[in-house]
């Protein structure tokens, strides 16, 4: 980033005065500096190199010289630099580097457009370097924004699966309530096997006993688990027989 003394005023104003610091000489001085830290070869070389492009090409058209204007733009020849007489008076490098600018007073609007022109990228770079700075609040805001819908997201994916362990655990409640149904449904198969085996075949052995009631087991439990059915006629007793 690189400055001109700010103090004198607008564009004008500051020619007028680096004039009158100059008073009887046909050339004024624009004093300038180089804020880039560290200050490259190549950064210095490229600035040095536009502002001398920039001067002969503003000296050629205050001079209405058009055609050497173009032929300058094309050719870049050394000689039209050397006629518009830039000359750098003052070199000093204790950070910022300084330097003194000397330009032709007979077309002052060189001098005159020179500060325009540093002035303007000036502003500009501070708009850009304001911008770059409002872009990187956004930034922040989006990434901070993003951490608290990740942190959102997490808590709602915890509470989500809060939830579905609790249902999880009430489906497990409710298998266990069913195999307790089921466990008590055989347990009252395996009581009618025995109470039916016993009516049918009084006095089998054991082995024969507990066979029967396996045979029978997957019939009982079958019937119990069909839905409706009762005696139409209450069961006959002795004294109807």
């Amino acid at each position: 980033m690189w400055k001109l003394a700010e103090f004198f005023g607008d564009e004008e104003g500051i020619v007028k005065r680096l004039a009158d610091l100059n008073p009887g000489s046909r050339n004024v001085t624009i004093q300038m500096r180089i804020l880039a830290e560290p200050l490259t070869a190549q950064n210095l070389l490229t600035i040095i190199s536009a502002l001398t492009e920039l001067t002969t090409k503003y000296w050629l058209i205050a001079k209405r010289r058009f055609a050497d204007f173009i032929e300058y733009t094309q050719t870049h020849n050394g000689r039209f630099a050397e006629e518009a007489q830039i000359v750098i008076t003052r070199i000093s490098y204790n950070s910022p580097f300084n330097m003194d600018w000397k330009v032709d007073l007979s077309a002052p609007s060189v001098a005159e457009a020179l500060v325009t022109t540093i002035d303007g990228i000036t502003q500009r770079q501070e708009r850009l370097e304001k911008a770059k700075l409002e872009n990187q609040a956004k930034a922040l805001e989006i990434k901070e924004a993003e951490q608290k819908a990740e942190q959102d997201n997490q808590i709602a994916l915890l509470e989500q699966e809060k939830h579905r362990l609790e249902l999880e655990q009430r489906r497990l409640e409710v298998l266990g309530k069913q195999l307790e149904v089921q466990k008590k449904g055989i347990e009252y198969a395996l009581e009618i096997a025995g109470k039916v085996v016993d009516m049918l075949h009084p006095g089998a052995d054991p082995a024969t006993r507990a066979m029967e009631i396996q045979a029978l087991l997957p019939n009982l439990v079958q019937l119990q688990n069909g839905k409706g059915l009762e005696l139409a006629l209450p069961p006959l007793s002795k004294d109807t027989e």
